[in-house]
C-alpha cells in the first residue's frame, strides 16, 4: 500500500471520508485481495487491548467520590480509618478483575463474492458465505459452551467435544450441537437449519422448547411457520468440498435462489424462462463463471447493475 492509501484506508477505519477519498476508497475495494487486506486491518483495529489500562490515581480519585471522603480533614480514630481502607479495597478489587477480565471479541466478515473458510480456535471449521459475519469471544470456550453470533448464512463442521455445546445465534433461530455438519441459512425470507450428519437442536429465539433434527432434514422457518423438511445432502456436500454449485433440473426460481444463497445477488428474468432448466456442476465457482455458464447453458445474455443480475433470452 502507498502512503495516499494508507491514509484512506485509516480515515475509513474512522468512519471520516470525505466524498472524493469514499470514491478512492470503492475503487481500491473492488479487488478482492484488497478487501482481505482491509478485513484484517478492521480485524486489528477493532480488536481490543488484551491488558487494559488503570489508572490508581483514577481509581482513588472514584473511590473517595463513591465514600465522600471530605476535603477538609476531621479528627478520625485508626479505627475509622482501617474502615475506609477495607472498604476501598473492596471497590477496588472487583472493579481490577472486572477490567482483567474482559474478552477479546472477534469479528470476521466476508465481504467477497465467494465463501471464506475461517477455522476456529477449538477446530471448528465455518464455510462463510458472502455478505455473511461470525462474531464470538476468545477463549471460546465459556465454562461449559461454545457460542458464535452469525448474522447472514453458513456450513459448519463443528469439532467435537461433550463437555461444551457449540451454539450458533442467527437471526431468528438457536442451533445446538456437540460435533456436526450443518448448514444455516438466513435470509429475508426464510431461516433454515439442514442437518448433514450427527445431532442438532433448534428452536425459534421466542420459543422455550428446542426441535430435534436427523440427518437430511432441515428446519424451515418463514413468517412465524415452521416445518421439517428432508433433502439430499449429497448434493450440499459436493458444493461445500468443492467450493461449487450443483444444479439439477433446476428451474429458474430455484436457481436464482441458490445464487442468492451462494452471492448474495438477484436474478431478474423474464416469465419465458420460466420453463427452461438448469443441469450443471460447477467447480471453483466463482460468481463470474457461474454466470458465464448460465449464459451459454439458457441461451441468454446477462447485464449487471450492482447486486442485480438482469437475463434476458437470446
Amino acid at each position: 500500500m502507498n502512503k495516499n492509501i494508507d491514509q484512506i484506508l485509516v480515515k475509513a477505519l474512522e468512519k471520516d471520508l470525505s466524498a472524493e477519498e469514499k470514491i478512492l476508497f470503492d475503487e481500491w475495494m473492488k479487488e478482492e485481495k484488497n478487501q482481505q487486506e482491509f478485513l484484517l486491518l478492521k480485524q486489528q483495529w477493532e480488536k481490543p487491548s488484551s491488558i487494559p489500562s488503570f489508572s490508581v490515581d483514577e481509581g482513588l480519585q472514584l473511590l473517595q467520590q463513591k465514600v465522600e471522603v471530605p476535603t477538609k480533614t476531621k479528627t478520625r480514630s485508626l479505627y475509622n480509618f482501617w474502615k475506609l481502607s477495607a472498604a476501598a479495597m473492596l471497590l477496588i478489587i472487583p472493579f481490577a478483575s472486572y477490567l482483567f477480565s474482559q474478552k477479546d471479541v472477534q469479528e470476521i466478515i466476508n465481504t467477497t463474492n465467494s465463501n471464506m473458510i475461517v477455522t476456529l480456535e477449538d477446530g471448528t471449521n465455518v464455510h462463510l458465505y458472502p455478505k455473511a459475519s461470525l462474531t464470538y469471544e476468545s477463549p471460546l470456550s465459556d465454562q461449559n459452551k461454545r457460542s458464535v453470533q452469525l448474522i447472514g448464512s453458513a456450513f459448519f463442521k463443528v469439532k467435537s467435544d461433550a463437555d461444551h455445546p457449540f451454539y450458533v445465534y442467527s437471526n431468528q433461530l438457536e442451533t445446538k450441537v456437540t460435533g456436526t455438519t450443518f448448514e444455516v441459512i438466513e435470509d429475508e425470507a426464510v431461516s433454515k437449519v439442514s442437518l448433514i450428519e450427527g445431532k442438532v437442536k433448534v428452536k425459534k429465539k421466542s420459543d422455550d422448547n428446542y426441535i430435534n433434527i436427523k440427518p437430511n432434514e432441515s428446519f424451515v422457518m418463514q413468517g412465524t411457520n415452521t416445518q421439517i423438511m428432508r433433502f439430499s445432502s449429497e448434493q450440499l456436500l459436493f458444493e461445500k468440498d468443492h467450493n461449487s454449485l450443483w444444479f439439477q433440473e433446476a428451474s429458474i426460481d430455484e436457481v436464482a435462489k441458490r445464487l442468492y444463497e451462494a452471492y448474495r445477488i438477484k436474478l431478474v428474468y423474464e416469465h419465458s424462462l420460466n420453463e427452461v432448466k438448469l443441469n450443471a456442476k460447477i467447480k471453483n465457482a466463482s460468481l463470474q463463471k457461474v454466470m458465464r455458464i448460465i449464459e451459454l447453458s439458457l441461451d441468454v445474455s446477462v447485464r449487471q447493475d450492482g447486486n442485480l443480475y438482469y437475463l434476458k433470452e437470446n
